[in-house]
């Protein structure tokens, strides 16, 4: 509970925040969720990547397949670091962990774009397809307006203009 209540408090009260995620680490420091949420606001609100880095290392060590602790290093190594190969990686790790979860599925594909656009339209189709109920996304719009960008910078503006009339419907 401190954990969540600390993740709560992450942009409205940063001290009490970090008070409550090291109260939360102290009362069991090998819980997984915690680490990975304490990682994320030493990466996000207090900007020490090495503590970040170092909870998410414990966090995956307590937890070597929990796909949104996987596919936050993901980003961690992409935005903070800087270090692709190692963001691809953890993006690798991550959807294997949770194969349909639409939202890593997407921020993958969304990391791969040019890269390796053919394996990123697989992924973008794999995530437009998964159930949103089993994913962390509301509603799978994210997913399709992210794909129907990734159409259009290839040239395929008729297909893109058909999942933005996705979208659209999902809208109404």
């Amino acid at each position: 509970m401190l954990g969540w209540f600390a993740e709560f408090l992450d942009s409205s009260d940063a001290d009490r925040a970090e008070e409550l995620h090291e109260r939360a680490l102290a009362a069991d420091p090998d819980y997984a969720a915690n680490l990975g949420r304490a990682a994320v606001f030493w990466e996000t609100v207090r900007g020490d990547a090495d503590r970040a880095e170092e909870l998410y290392e414990r966090a995956i060590d307590a937890e070597p397949d929990h796909a949104n602790i996987l596919g936050n290093f993901a980003v961690f190594w992409e935005t903070v670091r800087g270090d692709e190969a190692r963001a691809l990686e953890f993006y690798e790790r991550a959807i294997a962990a949770d194969p349909d979860d639409a939202y890593w599925l997407r921020c993958f594909a969304d990391f791969l774009g040019d890269r390796d656009a053919d394996r990123a339209q697989e992924l973008y189709e794999r995530a437009a397809a998964a159930d949103p109920d089993d994913t962390d996304i509301p509603d799978d719009t994210d997913v399709l307006t992210s794909y129907a960008r990734f159409l259009e910078s290839r040239g395929d503006a008729d297909r893109a203009a058909q999942i933005r009339e996705r979208v659209r419907a999902a809208m109404r």
